[in-house]
């Protein structure tokens, strides 16, 4: 139950500043990726694919597809909107919120109040 509503908590203040982040630090990197695996397989796409999406430090550009491809789908994709709806919803109902929750400060964790 309290890690429920721990993420209850993380979800209202957290996930914004998340997404925020991603989205100024990847920016247009999420935009040009590769639409599947089948790219990487075709021998007249690879070269590019592996000249333009590589990623610094030795990062391929498979390695680099994959991590782009996951935060799309935490910010961009149905995924992500599910929380963003989530989130509008949670914000919806402060006096509950507020009731239900606070931190303990005897325990890192966040507690039940009945």
């Amino acid at each position: 139950m309290e890690y429920g509503l721990t993420y209850r908590m993380f979800m209202i203040h957290g996930y914004p500043r998340v997404k925020e982040i991603i989205e100024q630090d990847v920016a247009s990197g999420l935009i040009y990726l590769p639409s599947g695996a089948a790219d990487f397989k075709s021998p007249e796409v690879r070269p590019y694919l592996d000249k333009y999406v590589r990623g610094s430090n030795g990062i391929t550009a498979v390695d680099r597809v994959k991590v782009m491809k996951a935060l799309w789908d935490s910010i961009g994709s149905e995924f992500g909107g599910r929380h963003e709806a989530l989130r509008a919803q949670l914000l919806r109902q402060p006096r509950e919120r507020e009731g239900r929750v606070c931190c303990s400060p005897r325990r890192t964790a966040v507690t039940w109040r009945r």
